[in-house]
């Protein structure tokens, strides 16, 4: 009979596997928080690009009639007047126009509510909320 060895050099300890795990565990509490600011910045370039469209349409509009039209308070109204069309918001931002050509974003709901976005006929931008100009809180194109 032949006697056979078991060889106990093969594998990983169950002390080298937790050492593994603590140092996963670490690494995604120092990641998510990252991910989670990719989250906010995502909803606010969707305020962003609706935003834009809607600047053009009242540049447009402007174009065509020598003003801007009155106070456009809903997406129904600003499609309608401006001949623009976009999807409704995901993340809870409403829309609106003064009478001079200014457009608002407000954040209705979700992180960041009660803050706001706006842009001037010019292109200039400016909020509230969240929104810092110095460090671009809620997205840093917006300098």
């Amino acid at each position: 009979m032949m006697n056979k060895k078991r060889d106990h050099g093969s594998g990983f300890t169950l002390g080298e596997i937790l050492v593994v795990i603590v140092i996963l565990a670490v690494l995604a509490t120092l990641a998510l928080p990252r991910f989670g600011a990719q989250t906010g910045k995502g909803e606010t370039t969707e305020a962003i690009e609706i935003m834009s469209v809607i600047r053009q349409g009242l540049l447009a509009y402007f174009d065509e009639n020598g003003s801007y039209p009155a106070a456009l308070a809903n997406q129904t109204a600003i499609e309608t007047t401006l001949r623009i069309s976009y999807t409704p918001p995901r993340h809870g931002w409403t829309f609106a126009t003064d009478g001079s050509g200014v457009v608002t974003a407000t954040k209705s709901s979700g992180a960041g509510a009660g803050g706001n976005l706006t842009l001037t006929p010019e292109g200039n931008w400016s909020g509230t909320g969240d929104y810092t100009r110095d460090t671009g809180q809620y997205w840093p194109q917006l300098h």
